[in-house]
């Protein structure tokens, strides 16, 4: 399911950038198949498994065990699970995947790989990495639902056909439209996460901001000065990353707590 289904996936994304975006072209990679080379969509696969896997490592639970534990669940406890397992794992995906983006990019671009037009950086543009978060976070979610039954919620469906649909209008529809139709989308992709889950939400406003309206406001993406977006882009999702979603951080509030409520006793004894 994950990798047969995902390189169909991941080919039809490519196959669309190829032949009516065009902000790229492979002019490194000789064979492909209706302008995709074969190598691409197993590079988006890896990058999403890995992190996939790297999440499990750090959370401490498998899809595996989410599945188990689905096993025979009420709406009420799959929703529980969608939001404090699943969605912090998504998260996590996304990271990972913005995070290999750097390094891969920034590599590609310079031995010549492949090319974004417009842009001669030796570091990759940081909308590129906002571009690579996003399709993780598409992919990652409709894995989820294809893999996960108990999951197939209508709010958790309503997630996957906003977010592809706001992505989609970003990336295809967005160049076409007068600038009032700009502004009522760009409302409209602040807007749209905040209605679903709170951590999501707190995550994808510092990656929207980090990895696209930090350029469109202020304009100042060059090759001289995107590596101080790089910190704009990166920083906040750590602190964010760490703060809220890792496990250690948890522990820690509970260790906290636990110390505070002792104390009194510990001083009257």
């Amino acid at each position: 399911m994950y990798f047969l289904g995902g390189y169909a996936m991941m080919f039809l994304r490519e196959f669309f950038y190829d032949n009516y975006k065009h902000n790229y072209d492979f002019s490194g990679l000789a064979i492909k198949i209706f302008g995709v080379p074969p190598v691409i969509p197993l590079g988006w696969l890896f990058t999403f498994y890995i992190g996939l896997c790297f999440g499990e490592k750090i959370f401490g639970f498998t899809c595996q065990d989410i599945a188990a534990e689905l096993r025979g669940a009420d709406p009420a406890k799959a929703k529980m699970i969608w939001e404090k397992k699943l969605i912090p794992l998504l998260i996590n995906v996304a990271v990972f995947t913005g995070t290999v983006c750097y390094a891969i990019e920034s590599c590609a671009i310079n031995m010549g790989w492949w090319r974004f037009v417009g842009y001669a950086g030796e570091y990759v543009a940081n909308p590129i990495q906002y571009m690579w978060s996003q399709t993780a976070i598409i992919f990652t979610t409709i894995f989820f639902l294809a893999y996960f039954k108990e999951v197939r919620l209508r709010k958790n469906w309503l997630f996957a056909v906003v977010f592809t649909a706001k992505y989609v209008a970003e990336d295809f529809v967005y160049q076409y439209l007068d600038p009032f139709w700009v502004a009522v989308l760009w409302i409209l992709i602040l807007v749209l996460p905040i209605l679903f889950y709170e951590e999501f939400s707190v995550y994808y406003m510092i990656l929207l901001f980090g990895g696209r309206l930090f350029v469109d406001i202020f304009l100042i993406e060059t090759p001289e000065n995107v590596l101080i977006l790089k910190l704009v882009f990166f920083v906040p999702q750590a602190i964010y990353y760490l703060g809220h979603l890792y496990p250690g951080y948890a522990l820690g509030k509970y260790r906290r707590r636990r110390f505070k409520f002792r104390r009194p006793a510990e001083n009257k004894a």
